[in-house]
């Protein structure tokens, strides 16, 4: 049985603000009222006070921040050991980015404690206890994961699985800082950067912003029919976006791929040419405001979900949409 402890959102080195923090925070704060917890928002680098307003407005009461002035991985997970050893959260939920699940792996094998990646959902059930939910074996079910005999949980969430919500009436933010410092100090190991390069995530972003998204599945055949496709997507000004064939086959690079193994958006409109409409596919456009759908097949799954429905050749459709162009 969940008692009265926190939860904790932790932020990214100096990425406190993000939207993948505010959508972790508006989670949480569903979670807080079925159990009678407190959410507090972990902070680790400099202060913000910009930063912290925003936590604010969109619904933080408590920050937990500690200053360090450049980032160093060990330090990082030095300081959220002595934070989790001190104020005993009930629950961690950490972005997916590439350095928070690296994070939390640390911590679990550290701590001994439970860990999900890759959650689409948090809820809590009958028993007041966290049940995590994601895909399992290769994308083909939907599991629910309970830790147990853990005295930590934590878990890591897709990024635009849930939206962001701006408070009416912000309540005070409470600003806590490490308690007992001078007992906690860090001795880093010895160690030599080879090299450091910059990841280069302006594509993925470019999708995230789009307004309207032109994803491809299988169905779409070959690289000339993507041809046309790309036309259309560059007249409209789109993003095109893939499920797992579409990688596999080329079409499309992976970090475009949408899905529980790849990317969630919310788009404005997001048109799918020869895409199933798998369950796996479809967790990433939960927040997708309309969707049309085009695919021969009338029993395609996406039909259940989709706005608009076009049973037809694609190439057709594309065809007559180049008339236009």
């Amino acid at each position: 049985m969940i008692q009265k402890k926190n939860i904790w959102i932790i932020c990214e080195y100096n990425q406190f603000d993000t939207p993948e923090v505010l959508q972790l925070l508006q989670k949480a704060n569903e979670l807080k009222k079925q159990i009678n917890s407190a959410v507090w928002v972990i902070c680790i680098g400099t202060y913000q006070k910009e930063a912290f307003n925003v936590l604010q407005e969109y619904g933080a009461t408590d920050v937990l921040h500690e200053a360090m002035e450049s980032f160093d991985l060990e330090a990082y997970i030095f300081v959220l050991e002595q934070m989790m050893t001190t104020y005993e959260p009930e629950l961690l939920i950490f972005t997916d980015s590439q350095e928070s699940k690296i994070v939390a792996a640390k911590l679990s094998n550290r701590f001994e404690m439970g860990l999900t990646a890759d959650c689409i959902d948090v809820q809590v059930d009958k028993e007041g206890e966290y049940v995590f939910s994601r895909t399992a074996m290769n994308d083909s079910v939907l599991a629910n994961i309970k830790c147990v005999q853990s005295k930590y949980q934590m878990c890591t969430v897709k990024s635009n699985i849930f939206q962001i919500k701006k408070m009416n009436n912000a309540t005070e933010l409470h600003m806590h800082r490490l308690q007992n410092k001078a007992e906690f100090k860090y001795q880093g190991k010895c160690k030599a950067y080879v090299e450091r390069k910059q990841k280069n995530n302006s594509s993925t972003k470019d999708i995230y912003k789009a307004k309207v998204v032109i994803a491809v599945g299988r169905g779409i055949g070959d690289k000339d029919t993507f041809k046309l496709i790309k036309r259309v997507s560059n007249y409209w000004g789109a993003e095109i976006v893939g499920t797992r064939v579409a990688v596999e086959e080329g079409w499309v690079d992976s970090t475009r791929q949408v899905g529980q193994s790849g990317i969630s958006i919310a788009p404005a409109l997001y048109i799918s040419f020869g895409v199933s409409g798998t369950m796996q596919h479809m967790i990433g456009l939960k927040n997708a405001k309309t969707i049309v759908a085009i695919n021969k097949d009338p029993t395609a799954p996406i039909f259940d979900y989709a706005d608009y429905c076009i049973v037809e050749d694609l190439n057709k459709v594309l065809q007559e949409m180049n008339k236009y162009i």
